[in-house]
């Protein structure tokens, strides 16, 4: 290896146009979709774009591809962030425009309108281009396949009531239910009120949640699950975990003082409990449950092995039957997402 100090070679003045905003999004780790602009000039440099991207716009398939996706973007856009705005409406003209005319037409200053509009379109397009392919379909499938193999085995109905456990242990469930996926507009909202949008980042693509009676079956559950390595805690995400359902210091004490003995009646324990818990309020005021993430180590067809995220849900009696009869908060809660895109993404 030479020690001789070498500098660049430079032959064009183009070499020092530096698209400042574009490349802070690169060395400082910001967003795409902050951007408030594109450097394109012509057809030409739109369609290198779009292949650096990942579409060849000169191919039929492609082409479908990406009139699909802008397509839906205006759906989006229309029947989603503009849907209660009224002083705001897409206008026409941007409808059926190619995507890669929309990139030109981002940057062309000399209409700030025309670069709001076409840019606002593009950043859904690219939301919605990492919801259709930025996680594995067939590892969806494996996982679900494995969750199911792992939970089923262990239902059984008695008494009118649903339960899961075997000989040892047997837990009340109001309700055990698998989301098989999310919704796409949903998943589209979520990723562009992200700091990041990627797709790989959303965890329950697959949600997995059960209801049972109260704080002390929800903790026999987390334990029953874990025994029996249901939930393989070794592949939980600890970022993703969250619990506004019990303070678990205090319930660990709690749990150490009272051991029952088989076929015990655990009513008055369950009393007692709750009793002593009111003296430690619940971790947070939100919606109150514990949620915990697991990357499930799945093997496909093909002999490939991979890692699939899913979310699993723990919730009470009482907070079940307040998302049933009461739909505001979610509802509001998911207004608040959309308010929040609203925000980043009209100038």
């Amino acid at each position: 290896m030479t020690t001789k100090r070498a500098l660049p070679v430079v032959n064009s003045s183009e070499e020092f146009t530096i698209p400042w905003r574009t490349l802070r999004s690169i060395i400082a780790g910001s967003s795409v979709l902050d951007l408030t602009e594109i450097h394109t000039k012509s057809k030409e440099e739109a369609a290198t774009f779009l292949r650096g991207y990942g579409f060849d716009s000169n191919d039929k398939d492609s082409f479908a591809t990406l009139e699909h996706i802008r397509d839906q973007a205006v759906e989006y856009v229309n029947e989603v962030l503009l849907a209660e705005e009224d002083a705001l409406s897409l206008p026409e003209q941007y409808t059926k425009r190619p995507i890669s005319e929309l990139i030109c037409l981002a940057a062309n200053w000399d209409d700030e309108s025309q670069v709001n509009w076409s840019c606002l379109i593009l950043k859904v397009c690219h939301a919605i281009a990492h919801a259709l392919w930025g996680h594995d379909l067939e590892a969806h499938e494996a996982a679900l396949k494995v969750i199911k193999q792992r939970v089923e085995p262990l239902l059984s109905e008695s008494e009118g009531l649903l339960w899961i456990g075997d000989d040892a242990c047997k837990i009340p469930l109001l309700e055990f239910k698998v989301k098989k996926n999310k919704k796409l507009f949903r998943t589209i909202t979520k990723l562009l009120h992200k700091p990041g949008n990627s797709s790989v980042n959303i965890r329950d693509h697959i949600g997995v949640r059960f209801v049972v009676e109260d704080v002390f079956s929800s903790i026999l559950l987390i334990k029953f699950l874990r025994s029996r390595t249901i939930f393989m805690y070794a592949n939980n995400i600890p970022e993703d975990t969250k619990n506004s359902l019990a303070n678990l210091a205090h319930i660990e004490e709690l749990y150490k003082d009272y051991s029952p003995s088989p076929h015990q009646d655990l009513s008055k324990a369950e009393g007692r409990l709750l009793k002593d818990n009111k003296k430690n309020p619940f971790s947070s005021k939100d919606f109150q449950m514990i949620k915990l993430v697991e990357r499930l180590l799945v093997r496909l067809p093909s002999g490939r092995r991979t890692f699939f995220p899913y979310e699993l849900q723990i919730l009470t009696r009482s907070q079940y039957e307040e998302l049933k009869t009461d739909r505001t908060n979610h509802d509001a809660y998911e207004r608040r997402q959309v308010a929040a895109v609203r925000d980043r993404l009209l100038i």
